[in-house]
């Protein structure tokens, strides 16, 4: 899901990028259809939401992250009778 995604917001701001390449060099005036700007946004929020989703299944499928192997190492604290009182 995460790969469809990044693919999916590529793809729409490609298109986004192509939109107001074109406006600036019509000297941002008006443009004959929507219909790009609108395909542009689209993707790039269905891309997102795609992401997203994937990571939340992955959460909700019980996938742990494993991003720190190291753990830190142990210390032991002696027993509250064990301590010698402050003389």
């Amino acid at each position: 899901m995460l790969g469809a995604g990044l693919i999916t917001v590529t793809a729409g701001v490609t298109i986004l990028a192509l939109v107001i390449w074109y406006w600036s060099r019509h000297s941002y005036g008006p443009i004959g259809s929507v219909l790009p700007a609108v395909a542009g946004t689209t993707l790039l929020v269905v891309g997102t939401q795609n992401a997203l989703g994937g990571f939340l299944l992955a959460v909700i499928g019980g996938n742990e992250a494993e991003f720190l192997q190291y753990q830190a190492p142990q210390i032991e604290v002696p027993a509250p009778e064990a301590r010698q009182p402050a003389a």
